[in-house]
């Protein structure tokens, strides 16, 4: 299956495949950041992309899977926020001065 086949599938379908052991939470991630850094440059959907953190918590829910622990019900499926849903260490720590004490602190 290529990249651009794995970003159009639902979230249930992976997820299945997940508990499966068909495909990967890192092929997965794989795949959404290949088609971000594809398309982001010209449609400017993302403003503070985290490829680092996105794959690290794939091999987290990758070795989870492996351990045979109980999974939820998207373990594995990499999801985007809104920017206006305040996160640690996102673009509003920078962006909005007055919003910092709102940021969670883990």
């Amino acid at each position: 299956m290529n990249n651009e086949d794995l970003c159009f599938r639902s979230a249930s379908d992976l997820a299945s495949d997940i508990r499966a052991r068909r495909i990967s939470p890192i092929e997965i991630t794989e795949a959404v950041l290949d088609r971000i850094s594809t398309l982001n440059p010209k449609l400017k959907c993302f403003c503070t992309p985290t490829p680092d953190t996105a794959m690290d918590q794939a091999r987290r829910g990758e070795q989870e899977i492996m351990d045979g622990r109980p999974l939820g019900l998207l373990h594995g499926i990499p999801y985007s926020i809104k920017d206006l849903q305040m996160t640690r260490g996102g673009a509003d720590d920078e962006r909005f001065e007055n919003f910092r004490a709102l940021c969670p602190r883990r």
